[in-house]
Order: C-alpha cells, then structure tokens, then sequence
C-alpha cells in the first residue's frame, strides 16, 4: 500500500468534506432561503419551494459524489499508477465534483420550469 499517492491524498480529503456536507444538508437542510448555509444557486434560491426541493436533493447528490471520490482514492491504495492513471484520475475527480451541481440544476429545472406561468 501506498499511502502517500497523491490521487489518495487529493481524492480522500474533498471525499470525505463531500460527504460530511451532502449528509448535513440531506438530514438538516436549512428552513430558509440562505446566503451563508446550504445549496446556494440562483436556480436554487429563486423560490421557498425550490430551497426547499434543492437543500435534500443536493445533500444526496454530494453525498453519492463523496463516497465515490473516498472509493477512487481506496483504489488509488492498492495499485501502482503511472501518469496516464494519474490523469484519468484526474478527470474523474473534476467530473464527480461538478456532477452533484449539474445534476441538482438539471432537476430543478424540470421540475420547476422558468416559464411555467407563461402561455405559449
């Protein structure tokens, strides 16, 4: 094992904050539309009901990202990696930290379109 590879230290820490945060805003999301705790988007804070739709949906989106980053940085433990798998890493990190965000606004936009009281 080694325990010193930097996709282990680079992919271990945000996993884990990742995780702890997606928890926090799943279990406890904020009551309120806030600018200093929780889910803050303008697609987000638009609306009482979309805060409300978002805090959970994206405390399970960090959530899933957290454990698959702190699963990547296991795995990172028991193989030797060239730089090639450095940078694949590399590129699935970027992707499973943006993923949560693209996919909560995705949905909140499906479910609470824009233009809803707009007639055609």
């Amino acid at each position: 094992m080694n325990w010193t590879n930097p996709v282990m230290i680079i992919c271990a820490f945000p996993g884990l904050v990742y995780l702890l945060v997606g928890v926090l805003l799943w279990r406890k999301p904020p009551k309120k539309i806030s600018h200093s705790y929780g889910y803050r988007t303008p697609g987000s804070m638009l609306s009482q009901e979309r805060w409300d739709f978002a805090q959970p949906y994206a405390g399970r989106q960090f959530a899933i990202a957290g454990i698959v980053l702190m699963l990547c940085s296991l795995m990172s433990l028991f193989g030797d990696m060239d730089m090639r798998d450095f940078w694949k890493i590399m590129v699935l990190f970027m992707l499973i930290t943006f993923l949560p965000i693209v996919l909560t606004e995705m949905t909140l936009n499906r479910h609470f379109p824009k233009n809803k009281n707009k007639q055609p």
